[in-house]
């Protein structure tokens, strides 16, 4: 992930003046990771659409959030018809 220099400024002033700047993407973790070390993120990202939090300064994962199995299950039966 890549973000445009007018927008890291603001971000950078935002941290600079003790507002937490959170990542959050959809995507896997390690795709936020050039973007923690160019920003200085000293706080949680957030991955896979909400699905997993990860402390930047351990990058231990603090939270998982699955979907329960049977859930799953009626919503695919529905979907199937």
């Amino acid at each position: 992930s890549t973000i445009d220099r007018n927008t890291e400024g603001i971000l950078k002033k935002c941290i600079d003046n003790g507002i937490k700047v959170v990542l959050a993407s959809g995507r896997l973790n390690f795709s936020l990771w050039n973007l923690v070390d160019q920003l200085g993120i000293k706080n949680e990202i957030i991955t896979l659409n909400g699905a997993v939090i990860i402390n930047t300064k351990d990058k231990k994962k603090n939270n998982l959030h699955y979907m329960d199995t049977n859930k799953y299950k009626r919503i695919i039966q529905k979907v199937r018809g």
